[in-house]
């Protein structure tokens, strides 16, 4: 199992820079080869990632989030003390809540975070379980 945050998964659907490598995991999850585990957030988040994506009509959304959700990605919900933990961990190193609370995940289930946001990297990667895309 690995947690995956946004910025990787939304170049599943976007093609740029990492979406061959983010794609390695989507078939890899397709495969039960492996699971991503997502916090239930993830959903808002990258619905509003795509939302802002000009070159994406609505109708293309739609579909997208559809897909994501037939994808059976494993999906932990919200708890007050995950929320708690990131919090705590979004001001330690300075970084969003949303951005905290897919660390803390791993960190909970002592997973592998990959992400393909390289100033959230840069931030955490002393945690020792983060990984860049």
């Amino acid at each position: 199992m690995v947690v995956l945050d946004t910025s990787v998964i939304v170049k599943w659907f976007i093609e740029e820079k990492g979406s061959e490598r983010a794609l390695l995991w989507l078939e890899k999850h397709i495969k039960k080869e492996e699971i991503i585990l997502v916090p239930s957030l993830f959903f808002y988040e990258i619905a509003n990632v795509l939302r802002y994506n000009k070159r994406l009509p609505t109708d293309e959304i739609l579909n997208l989030v559809e897909e994501l959700f037939r994808l059976n990605l494993k999906i932990e919900e919200v708890t007050p003390e995950l929320i708690m933990r990131g919090v705590v961990l979004a001001r330690e190193k300075n970084i969003s809540i949303y951005d905290a609370i897919f660390v803390v995940l791993a960190k909970i289930y002592q997973l592998s975070f990959y992400t393909a946001d390289e100033k959230l990297y840069k931030k955490v990667k002393g945690l020792g379980f983060v990984k860049l895309l």
